[in-house]
Order: C-alpha cells, then sequence, then structure tokens
C-alpha cells in the first residue's frame, strides 16, 4: 500500500506542475489564436484574460505570515546576481557579496570590497575620497531591503513576466543621517521561488517602480582607470 500511496502522489505532483507550466506557456502562446490575430483582437483579448484567470486561479493562498514573507525576500535577492531597473531608467546591478553597478544618465559608479570607482563623460576614476561605504549604504537603500518593515498585508496575487505572484503592501521606514522617512510600499514575491520581482516604492507622494531580474552572468568588475 505504502508504494502504491508514494506512486500515487507522484503522479499528482506531476499532474500538477504539468498544469503549471502548462497555464505559464500559455501567456505567450494562447490557445485558439493564430498568429494572424489581430493584436487588439477581441478575441485576442479574450483569451488573454481567459488564461490569466486560469493562471491566478491556480496560485495557492500563503501561510506564511506577511512579514516573514517579505523578509525572506528582501534576504534572499543579495545572494543572487540581480539587476533593478527603476522606471526613470537607473539601474543597479549587485553581485555577492560586495560588487555593485550604479548606471544613470550621463554617469556610472562601481563599487567593489568597500572601493568605489567614478565614471566621469568617458573616463573612470578611482574614488580617494573614502565614499565607498556611504555608496553601498545608498544603492543598497535604492535597491531595497533595507527599509524596517510594519504593517505588512498580502493584498492577492498577480502575474510578473509570466511568473505567479504574491503580492504584499507594506510601509517601509528607513533612517538617514538626519531623519527617520517612512513611505508605502507594494511587493511582488515570486510564489516559486520567494524572490522580489517588482517593487512599487511611493516616496513622499511620488511612485517608482523597480523591475528585478536574476542572472548569474551578471558581472561586476574593477574598471580600466
Amino acid at each position: 500500500m505504502t508504494q502504491k500511496r508514494y506512486c500515487f502522489l507522484g503522479i499528482m505532483i506531476l499532474i500538477v506542475v504539468a498544469f503549471l507550466a502548462a497555464c505559464s506557456d500559455s501567456i505567450d502562446n494562447l490557445a485558439g489564436v493564430t498568429p494572424t490575430t489581430p493584436p487588439d483582437s477581441p478575441e485576442l483579448r479574450a483569451a488573454q484574460t481567459q488564461t490569466v484567470a486560469v493562471l491566478l486561479g491556480s496560485i495557492p493562498t500563503p501561510v506564511v505570515p506577511p512579514a516573514d514573507v517579505i523578509a525572506a525576500a528582501r534576504q534572499k535577492q543579495y545572494t543572487f546576481n540581480f539587476r533593478v531597473t527603476a522606471d526613470s531608467g537607473d539601474q543597479i546591478e549587485f553581485v555577492p557579496p560586495d560588487k555593485i553597478h550604479y548606471i544613470t544618465s550621463g554617469s556610472e559608479v562601481i563599487v567593489i570590497a568597500g572601493t568605489a570607482y567614478i565614471k566621469n563623460v568617458d573616463t573612470w576614476k578611482k574614488d580617494e575620497n573614502d565614499q565607498g561605504a556611504a555608496l553601498v549604504q545608498r544603492y543598497t537603500t535604492m535597491a531595497g531591503g533595507q527599509e524596517k518593515v510594519s504593517d505588512p498585508y498580502y493584498a492577492g496575487v498577480d502575474i510578473v513576466n509570466g511568473k505567479p505572484m504574491w503580492v504584499y503592501t507594506y510601509k517601509g521606514t528607513i533612517k538617514t543621517d538626519t531623519d527617520l522617512i517612512t513611505d508605502m510600499y507594494r511587493i511582488w514575491v515570486g510564489v516559486e521561488d520567494g524572490l522580489p520581482y517588482k517593487v512599487n516604492w511611493e516616496a513622499m507622494g511620488t511612485p517608482t517602480i523597480l523591475i528585478y531580474e536574476y542572472d548569474p552572468n551578471i558581472k561586476v568588475r574593477i574598471p580600466d582607470y
């Protein structure tokens, strides 16, 4: 009986995994929609809506308290090579344990093991003012996870890039040199891996959207200077 039970459970797990994979794939390959279907046609919109509804309905309700999910996601993100892109176009690349590449319009900064390298126009220069620690604090604050979480709340489910997400809201408090600043956050955490994939950060009424990518091929190296 024990062997039959394990066999049955194994078959059921495979069926569930296959179903979730099919739902994910169907975001890009909608059933009943041909390559000649107009991109704004009612048929395509209906198929997309139905597919998303099926996938959303398959996402289980989390059993872990919201505060624990958020804390684990924020801690886990810094164990991966990742890139976070703001809707302003600014980017931060992080390679654990201590490599950061900040890219914004007209300038770049690389910090490795506490030493900063600053690019001005086309020329890199090693920082001589010992700004490395301050820059690391600044950029990790921007990348998220440094805020103190309060009032966490499970807000429901969503899909980001075909991946099922749990969505949470919370208040995040950041300590600056002179003050404590509390802002509202909404975070999308991957159901399958527990990583943050999207954050809506509303600072003083101004929203900032952050999108996270995890890629082992992201590298941060000392520039030629």
